[in-house]
């Protein structure tokens, strides 16, 4: 493991101001999962990068996932076993190479109103096949313990992790391998000077501008992508769609099951999940089309579409018991009349080096990343060796302060940023989560007397 360089908000302070004296050969727009990915291996063999990410990093879908780390038993279903062997290998890579990434016992529920036992049955053994880490499927009968529409349960393996945190991880690996990595820097406009392109930057938190020159353009912005393509003067293919879904918590003691679960909902077929997290429950997801990528709203039909699907299996549940709620938006590249049918794969789009991905899912970071460095590497006329890359480079102090650690390390701007995108307790953690922005915020603002150029201003 690396020693860690410093990446507190001098340092971004410092980078911003350090911003005209370089070209850059690759400028990522976007510090999701994609994006992190992207700087993480382009700084790793050896390109000039910089990252720029309009809010917090991973403030937009990257937080907003269902967590899971995993190969996507539906697909098989959709006949797509491509994809889902790819998925697994990513997944069983992030299991044996970081413990961000932690494996999760699934119950597969059958029955009339859920699906097949053969089927169910087929699906795992294919899974095992391609994935390798699951036993042999063996049947069992409902315990009694769900509803009377389910007759029994496959038990298979697949993984979790704290979505935000894994970019968070990422994008320190990269700022410790030479990236300039910078949050709340919004890309305004993007234009082509004599072969390089220039993007003009606006400091979120001071209103001034900076401009950025790069011999590439990533475009990572997930939902915000066709925005991206639009604001460099290029057109985009009406295959890229956006579907938002949704998820609900409850604590534990309102919801408890020893094993995530996983099954069809009893009002349209599609797969839900109700999955045990720390001291909570998470269910997820729906999967609705939205026209625009700001729109993470939790609408109450969605709402009651969770409670009723998760209803018919663990029973009534009391809707003034949610603690919480929130919504994620995924970037779809393909065609379907329905979210469910278009493909979770990612596509590429180079056009003189600008370069878009288009869809993907998290777990499938590395192999986009890769994809994008030899894309990237390619028209700058180079030639990379990017087997078993990206790699995280970075683990957080486990002892002592934690708090003065994250703010020294990993760049929050806002009490939030912690809270929510660091540690995870916004949502995990409900009756400690007060306890822990106080401290947060007091950290905050002993930063301030000593001269940290910490912005105090709490988040929206």
């Amino acid at each position: 493991m690396k020693m860690e360089k410093e990446f507190s908000a001098e340092t971004r302070n410092n980078d911003l101001d350090s911003l005209g004296k370089t070209v850059f050969d690759a400028v990522i727009i976007g510090g999701g999962i994609t994006g992190a990915g992207c700087a993480n291996i382009l700084s790793q063999i050896g390109l000039k990068t910089i990252l720029l990410e309009k809010g917090d990093f991973a403030s937009g879908t990257s937080s907003g996932s269902s967590k899971l780390i995993h190969g996507g038993l539906r697909y098989l279903d959709q006949g797509k076993l491509g994809l889902t062997r790819n998925l697994l290998k990513e997944r069983n890579y992030l299991l044996g190479h970081t413990d961000l990434v932690t494996p999760v016992e699934f119950r597969i529920l059958t029955g009339p109103g859920s699906w097949k036992p053969w089927k169910i049955r087929l699906g795992l053994i294919l899974y095992k096949i391609l994935g390798g880490k699951n036993r042999f499927p063996a049947f069992h009968k409902n315990p009694g313990i769900y509803g009377s529409g389910i007759d029994g349960y496959f038990t298979y393996m697949d993984a979790k992790a704290n979505d935000a945190e894994l970019v968070i991880y990422n994008i320190v690996s990269a700022h410790n391998s030479g990236s300039v990595c910078l949050n709340y820097a919004s890309s305004e406009s993007i234009s082509s000077v004599n072969g390089e392109y220039r993007i003009d930057v606006r400091d979120v938190i001071t209103g001034k501008r900076h401009t950025v020159n790069g011999r590439t353009v990533i475009n990572a912005a997930g939902p915000w992508a066709a925005e991206i393509m639009k604001m460099a003067g290029l057109s985009f293919s009406e295959k890229f769609r956006l579907s938002r879904g949704i998820h609900i918590i409850f604590r534990k003691d309102d919801l408890n099951t020893d094993s995530a679960l996983a099954f069809r909902s009893p009002i349209d077929g599609r797969q839900i999940f109700i999955i045990p997290w720390e001291h909570v429950t998470v269910i997820g997801t729906t999967d609705t089309f939205v026209e625009t990528p700001d729109n993470f709203s939790v609408p109450d039909n969605e709402v009651e579409y969770l409670l009723k699907s998760a209803e018919y299996v663990v029973g009534k549940l009391d809707r003034h018991k949610i603690i919480g709620t929130y919504s994620g938006i995924r970037p779809l590249y393909g065609e379907g009349e329905t979210p469910g049918e278009i493909s979770r794969d990612f596509s590429i789009v180079s056009r003189n080096g600008f370069i878009s991905v288009l869809g993907g899912k998290i777990t499938d970071y590395r192999r986009v990343s890769r994809s994008v460095a030899i894309e990237t590497a390619k028209h700058l006329g180079l030639k990379v060796h990017v087997k078993g890359l990206p790699a995280i480079n970075y683990r957080r102090e486990e002892h002592g302060d934690i708090y003065r650690h994250i703010l020294k390390y990993e760049c929050p701007l806002y009490p939030e940023d912690v809270i929510r995108r660091r540690t995870g307790s916004e949502l995990f953690d409900p009756d400690g989560r007060d306890e822990e922005m106080a401290e947060i915020q007091k950290l905050f603002k002993d930063a301030l007397k000593e001269g940290v150029p910490v912005d105090k201003r709490p988040d929206s």
